[in-house]
């Protein structure tokens, strides 16, 4: 049985598609997602760290959202070796929206959408290499983002 060039590229092929993702994909807090309140979230990411509230990270966020499914949210810091940044809302059912990792030499800048549940704070967590760092803002939520 002789095999041609194109069955075994197809062969290959295939079995990169299947080992390649989980070799490359990120690994994720899956203990912090299915978390169901704050204390929760926090404790597994940071463990006992102690977070100070700073006026150098910017949340940009509409005070009204009329729909929760779809709120927009841009996030960005002055403060300096960022290594993460982490979104939370204090009334979803699973409180972590998100947790964004940044290298040395990338801006700390997040632009995103998320859904949120109810009326709330949503926290944004900086960590940098030796510090965390919190601030938060109130959103009103008019029609439920979450089911």
């Amino acid at each position: 049985m002789s095999l041609s060039r194109r069955t075994i590229l197809k062969s290959v092929s295939g079995i990169l598609a299947l080992a390649l993702p989980s070799a490359v994909m990120a690994k994720w807090p899956q203990i912090a997602f299915e978390s169901k309140n704050v204390d929760a979230v926090l404790n597994k990411l940071y463990s006992d760290s102690e977070a100070i509230e700073s006026s150098d990270i910017t949340i940009k966020v509409p005070a009204t959202a009329e729909n929760g499914r779809f709120v927009r949210i841009e996030i960005e810091t002055t403060l300096a070796k960022v290594e993460s940044i982490s979104i939370i809302s204090e009334t979803n059912p699973v409180p972590l929206l998100g947790e964004f990792k940044f290298a040395d030499n990338v801006l700390p800048w997040i632009k995103t959408r998320v859904k949120i549940s109810k009326t709330g704070n949503v926290i944004v967590m900086v960590k940098t290499n030796n510090q965390l760092y919190t601030a938060r803002k109130q959103v009103t939520v008019n029609l439920s983002g979450c089911v």
